[in-house]
């Protein structure tokens, strides 16, 4: 599974109100990551039902996921 498929379905799982524990099991990815993906989702205000119907160009936003003092997750294409 690509990474912005296992973004949108942890989205997804998190949002019917999976643990990250249990999503990160499911989906193979660190809870570090998911929860920074959460995270800088949250940012954004960007939820479940926006997310899915963007493509991963539309969700690699630097500006509003990426914070400058941090690594970017999201950035270097999905």
């Amino acid at each position: 599974m690509k990474k912005f498929d296992l973004m949108i379905e942890a989205l997804r799982l998190r949002t019917r109100g999976d643990s990250l524990s249990n999503i990160s099991v499911r989906l193979g990815v660190s809870k570090s990551t998911l929860q920074g993906w959460f995270n800088r989702l949250d940012q954004a205000d960007l939820n479940y039902e926006k997310a899915k119907s963007m493509t991963p160009s539309q969700l690699d936003l630097p500006d509003a996921l990426c914070p400058t003092d941090e690594p970017c997750i999201m950035s270097g294409g999905f």
